[in-house]
């Protein structure tokens, strides 16, 4: 297994004089985004970076061709740039949102944005959102919490290594396995 910083504080890695944000208002951009890697399989997170640092990842071609990927800032406008998603190209999308405060996360663009991406990824969220637009939601087979009430909006992504595959669970657990997802390459 190999984890790898690709960025932190605002600076991506390969930059040179980045300029750190210290700029309250870019606080998401300080956010760490990690390349995960494991028996093949390939898994990015950038936690709530939003479009400007996804473009200097994607500027030098830093993340390519992952088997599934964490949304940044939970599905928000502001980041799942179209550099980023060109270059991740995930079979799977998870998207990581909760059905509170005003976010309204995942955003509906964004999820179109995921549907127009050629092959189109699955993509799964932790939440039903319930608050209507600018929000939306995935159909409701790939929502891990459908009442958005309790702690069951978990999704879980297995790795088995010695077929190089990886499989998508959600809701109880291993009680809904939802599909063989894809090949790790």
């Amino acid at each position: 297994m190999s984890v790898t910083c690709i960025a932190s504080s605002g600076a991506v890695i390969g930059e040179q004089n980045p300029a750190l944000n210290s700029d309250a208002n870019h606080e998401n951009d300080n956010s760490v985004a990690l390349l995960i890697q494991f028996a093949g399989f390939r898994y990015f997170t950038g936690g709530d970076i939003e479009r400007h640092t996804e473009t200097n990842i994607a500027a030098r071609h830093l993340v390519l061709n992952v088997d599934a990927c964490k949304a940044s800032h939970p599905g928000s406008d502001t980041s799942s740039s179209l550099e980023i998603m060109s270059d991740l190209k995930p079979s799977v999308i998870v998207i990581s949102n909760g059905d509170h405060g005003g976010f309204n996360h995942p955003r509906k663009v964004i999820l179109d944005r995921y549907a127009s991406m050629t092959p189109p990824p699955k993509v799964f969220q932790t939440n039903k959102y319930t608050k209507g637009p600018p929000g939306g939601n995935v159909p409701d087979e790939f929502i891990g919490d459908l009442e958005t009430i309790d702690d069951d909006g978990t999704i879980l992504i297995t790795v088995a290594p010695s077929t190089a595959q990886f499989f998508v669970t959600q809701r109880r657990w291993f009680e809904h396995v939802l599909a063989f997802v894809g090949c790790c390459v």
